[in-house]
């Protein structure tokens, strides 16, 4: 059976870039573990801690689309 997973405030790009890419390679490890059995998958929250345009660019070259944000 498919799972739904939601996954909140990563805060990507705060306090500094070390720090940032810990957290990513954290987030980028439990994405491959659950990946076998996800349906579904909601990002909550700040995922980006950057501008909105950062975030869209960021959204573009992650998911291949452009998504909208909410203001």
């Amino acid at each position: 059976m498919k799972k739904i997973y939601f996954i909140s405030d990563f805060h990507l790009g705060v306090p500094n870039h070390e720090s940032s890419l810990e957290r990513e390679k954290k987030i980028v490890r439990w994405l491959d573990m659950i990946k076998a059995d996800c349906d579904q998958l909601y990002l909550l929250g700040d995922v980006f801690d950057f501008g909105s345009s950062i975030n869209m660019l960021c959204l573009k070259v992650m998911c291949g689309c452009w998504v909208s944000l909410p203001s």
